[in-house]
């Protein structure tokens, strides 16, 4: 289903000539996201330019063109029409395709039991993966559907320094000062205790983030509530905050080890923090979450470059700690992509480590529900044509095969995606749903996976 939107444009007749000519090229063009591009599409707009100088720019939230208002283009109808009722189709019909989610379907139950009481609780998805969740891709529009559904407002956890702190569209992160790192994907050379997002940071004397929520999606836009997760802190130990009136508010830590929580909470919906960390220099900070209300919160716990066996390494001591604070409900664990760079004759091997991942979280969050999702489409050049990796439909298999040994749910977003040699249609959609390394997805091709795996998990709810 191709997706546009209706914009009543009163141009004069310059901006007109300007506005076709610019659609002329953007519309014939691949619309990858190199900085070159006269347009970009997204979701929530699309920014035409001219020399890199913006001509118009439409985005979810009513906008004003020379004093003339629009509407967002969030609905099924996507175009562009001003007086001589030009339009445009910004969208191929590559869509993907309805999956249900098989393998022992009722594990869920205790997540969607969770559900009925959201709005009076704050429930939690955990979403784990590997870079296919880079940037909040996939998880930001599974949080949004979910969160308009189930109530709750915010991004969730936030770790101190993310490997893709440039790339999530929802939320600036500025930190600045001196930080200790230790991380999963990294390194760790200094053996700090890591957190649940597979991250952590010790703080120095002069250490401070700043986070800016930006309106790129609707509820992660304000939070009113901030939760801040740390261990290993002395009695004189201390973090000064500000909201956006900029008064600054200074709240003592509690000592100790294990998992500890802060809250910071505000009268107001606000749009920016700034947390000076330096009066807890030695402190070990996990992360932080930016939350309004009761709902569901889902958390975006991408590791670059890892298979997902890793995951055994996280402390259970800290992932319980977490979950004694957050109530995770849904485990979801979304890896694949690097297993496909192991020999063939290790994916059994590969199996074997992910069986115990996720005994691990089991152990660790018993009342938790767990959802496989297998790896995507993948391609490799052959010749001249771009096909599905053949270890792809291998590990596939494994990982079905894993689910039903876990006794755990399956999602198949393979097939979802349109199965055998579909990331190329992907990549070549205009605009494209999937980058250029014919591996990874773009923000639109995320949203069309939540959506299908938003699809698939509201199927099975009895």
């Amino acid at each position: 289903m191709a997706i546009f939107t209706k914009l009543n444009l009163i141009l004069s007749s310059t901006k007109l000539l300007l506005v076709l000519f610019t659609l002329m090229f953007v519309f014939n063009s691949n619309f990858t996201n190199a900085k070159k591009n006269l347009g970009l599409i997204g979701q929530e707009g699309i920014n035409l330019t001219i020399n890199s100088n913006p001509l118009f720019n439409i985005t979810n939230s009513k906008t004003k063109i020379d004093n003339e208002e629009y509407s967002d283009f969030t609905n099924d109808i996507v175009s562009i029409k001003d007086e001589l009722n030009v339009e445009s189709e910004l969208l191929s019909t590559v869509q993907g395709k309805f999956i249900p989610i098989s393998g022992n379907v009722n594990e869920l139950n205790s997540f969607f039991n969770a559900l009925k009481g959201s709005r009076g609780n704050k429930i939690r998805i955990a979403h784990y993966g590997d870079s296919i969740l880079l940037g909040d891709v996939i998880t930001e529009n599974l949080r949004q559907n979910l969160q308009e559904k189930y109530g709750g407002d915010g991004i969730g956890f936030l770790s101190i320094m993310p490997d893709d702190i440039q790339m999530k569209r929802s939320i600036r992160q500025t930190v600045s000062g001196s930080w200790v790192q230790g991380s999963m994907t990294t390194g760790n050379r200094s053996h700090l205790p890591i957190g649940i997002s597979g991250s952590s940071a010790q703080a120095t004397s002069n250490s401070k983030i700043k986070y800016e929520t930006t309106k790129f999606m609707r509820t992660s836009r304000s939070f009113n509530t901030v939760r801040v997760f740390y261990t290993n802190t002395s009695y004189s130990s201390s973090i000064s905050y500000s909201f956006g009136d900029g008064k600054v508010i200074t709240k003592k830590l509690m000592p100790g080890t294990g998992v500890k929580e802060l809250i910071l909470t505000s009268t107001n919906l606000e749009t920016t923090l700034e947390i000076d960390y330096g009066g807890a220099a030695g402190t070990y900070f996990f992360g932080i979450s930016l939350e309004a209300g009761n709902g569901i919160y889902v958390d975006n716990f991408s590791f670059k470059g890892d298979s997902g066996v890793s995951l055994t390494n996280i402390d259970q001591n800290i992932i319980k700690g977490f979950d004694d604070y957050l109530n995770y409900k849904l485990i979801i664990i979304n890896f694949g992509i690097n297993a496909t760079t192991l020999p063939a004759t290790s994916l059994i091997w590969y199996k074997n480590k992910m069986l115990k991942v996720i005994n691990h979280f089991k152990k660790a969050i018993p009342d938790a529900s767990i959802l496989v999702v297998s790896v995507g489409d993948k391609s490799i050049k052959t010749n001249s044509r771009f096909v599905t990796d053949p270890k792809v439909e291998l590990l596939i298999k494994l990982q079905e095969d894993l689910a039903k040994e876990a006794n755990v749910a399956f999602w198949n977003l393979f097939d979802a995606m349109g199965g055998r040699n579909s990331m190329e249609k992907w990549v070549n959609a205009g605009p494209p749903l999937a980058l250029m390394d014919y591996v990874h997805l773009t923000s639109l091709g995320g949203k069309i996976v939540a959506d299908l795996l938003t699809q698939a998990l509201m199927k099975e709810i009895r």
